[in-house]
């Protein structure tokens, strides 16, 4: 059996030089600004849940 290898990526390797598609019933929802104001607060959230004051500058910007 192969075994699976993983490493961390930044958002920005996650999402460079690749394309996604969205399916067709997803292709008519349209964001409002109350959609991306509770997404940018849900990934504040997340971010905050794992930060401890021990976090380094450095390993902190690993995160981007």
């Amino acid at each position: 059996m192969t075994k699976i290898k993983s490493r961390t990526k930044t958002i920005r390797e996650l999402l460079a030089n690749t394309k996604y598609y969205l399916d067709y019933y997803q292709r008519e929802y349209v964001w409002q600004s109350e959609n991306v104001t509770e997404l940018i607060g849900d990934l504040t959230d997340a971010f905050s849940s794992n930060y401890t004051p021990e976090d380094t500058r450095q390993k902190v910007n690993g995160y981007t």
